[in-house]
């Protein structure tokens, strides 16, 4: 049997060199994370998904694509403008998904018989809006979500405001807490 022949990287480069006029290149608004950034994604993602889980939160992945309808009903004035539409089949409007949130509710009311209220959930994964570009923001980007549903208690958004405020304690970065209300003027019963 013959042996293989050691192949040098350096030799093979000099004899076929790619230049860069050669290469596509990356979209505006993406961004590569390159092995010395993963390590620092890894951790700051790892430590998102074992806080949720130690507050008691459950993992639930949502598709990238999503129906245009599930998020036409959104807050966000110029939706249609701001989403990255794909290609389905007959008369489907299908987007790549914007936020997370919407797929997590729908997930929920789709396979409403597998939860038990209150349903505490969370996921991380890719978003895509296209928007105006800006120095620091992308058109994808990675979404730390989480949902509560079926608690309408008080005490469940002081567990999410105590989640996020450990996640940036823990990564040593100072945040500073606001809390504001759209709700009722008048003040909750006590709990």
């Amino acid at each position: 049997m013959p042996r293989p022949k050691k192949i040098n990287p350096k030799e093979i480069a000099s004899k076929n060199p790619i230049r860069k006029s050669q290469i596509s290149g990356r979209l505006l608004g993406m961004k590569d994370i390159l092995p010395a950034e993963y390590r620092y994604f890894k951790i700051v993602s790892d430590r998102a998904q074992e806080l949720a889980e130690y507050f008691g939160f459950n993992y639930i992945k949502t598709p990238l694509l999503e129906n245009y309808d599930l998020y036409k009903k959104s807050s966000r004035r110029n939706l249609e403008k701001e989403v990255y539409w794909v290609e389905g089949e007959k008369a489907e409007k299908i987007i790549m998904r914007p936020e997370i949130t919407q797929g997590i509710v729908r997930a929920y009311l789709e396979n409403i018989n597998q939860f038990t209220l209150p349903s505490k959930l969370f996921s991380l994964g890719p978003v895509f809006r296209q928007e105006k570009l800006q120095s620091g923001r992308y058109r994808e980007s990675t979404q730390f979500d989480l949902e509560i549903i079926g608690d309408a208690k008080p005490m469940a958004e002081v567990g999410l405001i105590a989640l996020v405020n450990n996640f940036f304690k823990e990564l040593k970065i100072n945040v500073q807490v606001q809390i504001n209300s759209l709700g009722s003027r008048r003040l909750p019963k006590r709990i």
